[in-house]
């Protein structure tokens, strides 16, 4: 059994944490098992990693001092003697945290998780020397790949599979699921994003202020958190937004999927969003920011609008409130034809990261 060194797991569970998660249960634990070096003070999922026989290592971050982050790094590689290590990254300045990999020569194998970045000076200066340190290089989606590594680099498409079969929808499944939340027959807004910068929270917001003259008992279901959760509970307040039910970090986000009736994420910018798969599996209508790329669409009820108007999402979520029940469906044929199954996906990554 090879053991791998995984980076890119945080406190806070998002898309990536989440890639990872999926992909680990789906392994072949003869062959492979995943180790993990966390530079957060603690690590989601890390109840079941450490039950599943996985060692986490945490690491003080960069911004507590760069050399002593990159030594403990650079420890914990040679001590346990690892030889690959997979590195999950939103950016290139990441490729500081290769540097201890690179140096005691071991396998890199990078994978972008995103399409852009506030850090675009940093991410730019250093893209060079991400492409030169990395062995392998992997990306989310086309529009992550060039970001992340260039137009002129090779790189591997991995797509983020799910599990398709938990988020069969069916009229039963969708009302005795809302039975149980307690969310009756209201309109449910279902917002599943990390409370941060780039999944334009406040915009978000402003369509619930919006829809609110309009359904009265609409609400959103809004799951994550995050840096912005106190300004955002401050927004909420100053502006008077109602029926923004706050659901916290969730493991039945499947549940919520089938028994919501859209999912928005007007997105300043993404990789290839888990949730949009997951949705899309779940035949929920979705509205999209259309600064996410184009290959996230795989059912026709997926949508992008711009997020210059927030009446424009109003009015297409009205739309789609008032023929609801009109031909929701999984089609899970469809995402699994597009490379959308875990278990193919887990797969692709294990035959990676034993080469």
């Amino acid at each position: 059994m090879k053991r791998i060194l995984v980076y890119g797991m945080t406190d806070n569970l998002g898309g990536m944490e989440t890639y990872i998660h999926n992909i680990y249960q789906h392994l072949d634990r003869d062959k492979i098992q995943f180790d993990f070096v966390c530079d957060f003070p603690t690590m989601t999922f890390s109840d079941f990693y450490l039950k599943n026989g996985c060692q986490i290592h945490y690491i003080p971050p960069k911004n507590k001092g760069l050399f002593r982050s990159l030594w403990e790094m650079h420890k914990v590689i040679k001590k346990r003697h690892y030889d690959t290590i997979y590195f999950n990254i939103m950016n290139a300045g990441y490729v500081l945290n290769m540097l201890p990999a690179f140096l005691l020569r071991k396998k890199i194998i990078a994978h972008s998780h995103n399409a852009d970045t506030t850090k675009k000076k940093l991410h730019y200066s250093l893209r060079w020397f991400l492409n030169k340190l990395s062995d392998i290089k992997l990306a989310c989606s086309e529009k992550a790949g060039v970001f992340m590594y260039g137009k002129n680099e090779k790189y591997q498409v991995i797509k983020n599979g799910i599990s398709l079969n938990n988020y069969f929808y069916s009229k039963d499944r969708y009302k005795n699921i809302r039975n149980t939340l307690g969310w009756g027959t209201k309109p449910i807004i279902l917002y599943v994003a990390r409370m941060n910068h780039q999944k334009n929270p406040f915009f978000a917001l402003e369509i619930m202020r919006a829809l609110n003259k309009s359904i009265p008992d609409a609400s959103m279901a809004y799951v994550g958190d995050g840096e912005l959760k106190e300004d955002i509970e401050k927004y909420i307040l100053n502006k008077n937004i109602k029926n923004i039910s706050f659901m916290g970090i969730r493991n039945d986000v499947n549940q919520l999927m089938i028994a919501s009736d859209i999912l928005i994420l007007p997105s300043l910018f993404e990789g290839l969003p888990i949730v949009v798969i997951e949705a899309q599996a779940s035949g929920l209508p979705t509205l999209l920011s259309n600064n996410i790329s184009e290959e996230a669409k795989l059912i026709s009820s997926t949508e992008f609008l711009p997020i210059d108007d927030v009446k424009n999402w109003v009015n297409k979520i009205i739309s789609i409130l008032e023929n609801k029940s009109l031909n929701r469906i999984s089609d899970s044929t469809t995402l699994e034809k597009n490379g959308y199954n875990i278990i193919q996906v887990s797969k692709t990554i294990q035959e990676i990261l034993l080469s």
